[in-house]
């Protein structure tokens, strides 16, 4: 839940296991519960879920809903995950707390800033927290902006859209959600530009690494697209989407 620039959960993105029988680990917010805690890592497979003190559920059976209705993200709440590795199931207590919105944007030079976005959630904070800030940026003469991406997980492909808009060279299609249903190919969702973006002169540089992932990949790809400089090494590919984290 957001507040203002900070959220409260225990700061993990999971995605649906291949099996359907478990929720893995695809994302820790940097600074959140999870990432603090130690214990968690990208690529674990959460196999049962409860509230402290209570009986764990086991995921197995469930929906992917029904999995991320067991997370209590409430601040001061304390969730307990049953983590398979290997043959052993090990438990661990997170509890959801407030944190940061992951968001840096400053000034690094004259006529330069700095976007830093650790993912693009919680929505609003993008859409409107950073825009507000980058719109400081412009009143103090910034024209150039580096967006670093390095070790975004990705998070809500709205917000990611809005960020764009914000950069688009002219009006219309910006990105299109499409993918295989059963056996045809269809689009689900297409994002667009009602207008030029507003800071559609400046030049931009975007890094990346390769922790970054899913909405992060797609920004960089439209960007790159658009002719701006990509720099860093091999993201994720991870080419699916999933909810926003707990």
């Amino acid at each position: 839940m957001a507040d203002g620039g900070r959220w409260s959960g225990v700061c993990i993105e999971f995605e649906l296991s291949k099996d359907k029988e478990a929720l893995v680990v695809i994302g820790l917010v940097s600074g959140g519960s999870a990432e603090k805690s130690g214990f968690l890592s990208r690529g674990d497979h959460i196999v049962g879920i409860g509230k402290k003190g209570n009986t764990v559920t086991p995921l197995s059976g469930l929906t992917e809903e029904a999995m991320l209705a067991l997370v209590d993200g409430a601040e001061g709440a304390t969730t307990t995950f049953a983590v398979k590795r290997g043959d052993t199931t090990e438990f661990i207590d997170i509890t959801a707390d407030a944190t940061n919105d992951g968001v840096i944007v400053k000034e690094i030079a004259p006529e330069i800033g700095y976007l830093k976005l650790t993912a693009f959630w919680p929505e609003d904070v993008v859409r409107e927290d950073v825009e507000g800030r980058i719109d400081a940026l412009a009143q103090n003469g910034v024209r150039s902006l580096i967006i670093d991406l390095r070790g975004n997980y990705g998070g809500s492909i709205e917000a990611a859209a809005h960020l764009l808009a914000l950069f688009a060279p002219e009006n219309g299609t910006l990105l299109i959600v499409a993918g295989y249903r059963q056996d045809s190919f269809e689009e689900y969702q297409a994002y667009n530009a009602a207008l030029r973006g507003k800071w559609a002169d400046w030049k931009l540089a975007v890094l990346v690494a390769g922790e970054s992932a899913s909405a992060s990949e797609i920004v960089a790809g439209v960007l790159k697209e658009w002719g701006m400089l990509i720099i860093g090494t091999t993201t994720m590919d991870k080419g699916s989407g999933q909810p926003p984290p707990f």
